[in-house]
């Protein structure tokens, strides 16, 4: 019995961290995408221009970034987050869904395939409950990310959260996920 708990223990740390490495290698990929504009490619060499990449520094440098883009940028910020933490929910559900259909697991490990499953749908709502509640108390918008042991919250607000605002959150995340206030880590952006 422990021996199969371990084993798929080990199986499902196994996926997480290819999952991980995927994420990291597609993340680091995407970075450098700006620079492969307008490139040329002659045999094994690949010419790409700097004109890309030195209009975003000038850009930069020159802090022509206006509001509209700022605010463009926190949305997409939180759309994407979200997406890929729901997209991670999804593997994870599919990875236990795949254990519970195959006839090469055993019950017992079926049946704690099922309960992960049960757990991560419960993750799922708690977080859609609280991200909605939180932003019904007047918040632009919010993303919420669960770990083990703790809750990161990130607000949408260009201003440091008051301390009434805090606890608000902090109630509203306790009460729906379940966790203690101390491992209730709250930023804004």
């Amino acid at each position: 019995m422990k021996g199969k708990i371990k084993s798929l223990a080990l199986t499902f740390i196994a996926i997480f961290l290819i999952g991980i490495g995927f994420f990291n290698f597609k993340v680091e990929k995407d970075s450098f995408d700006i620079a492969y504009d307008n490139s040329e490619k002659t045999g094994d060499v690949e010419l790409v221009s700097s004109e890309a990449v030195e209009e975003e520094q000038n850009k930069i440098d020159n802090n022509t970034v206006t509001e509209e883009e700022t605010v463009a940028d926190s949305d997409d910020y939180f759309s994407a987050s979200r997406i890929e933490r729901d997209k991670r929910y999804s593997q994870m559900i599919e990875t236990y869904q795949n254990m519970v259909d195959s006839n090469q697991i055993s019950s017992e490990q079926k049946s704690i395939a099922i309960q992960e499953i049960t757990k991560i749908e419960n993750q799922k709502n708690g977080i859609f409950v609280a991200e909605n509640l939180i932003k019904n108390k007047g918040f632009n918008d919010v993303v919420i990310f669960f770990n083990d042991d703790s809750v990161s919250v990130v607000i949408k607000s260009n201003v440091t959260l008051l301390k009434e605002q805090v606890a608000q959150i902090q109630n509203i995340i306790s009460r729906e996920l379940n966790i203690e206030i101390e491992n209730i880590n709250i930023s804004n952006r």
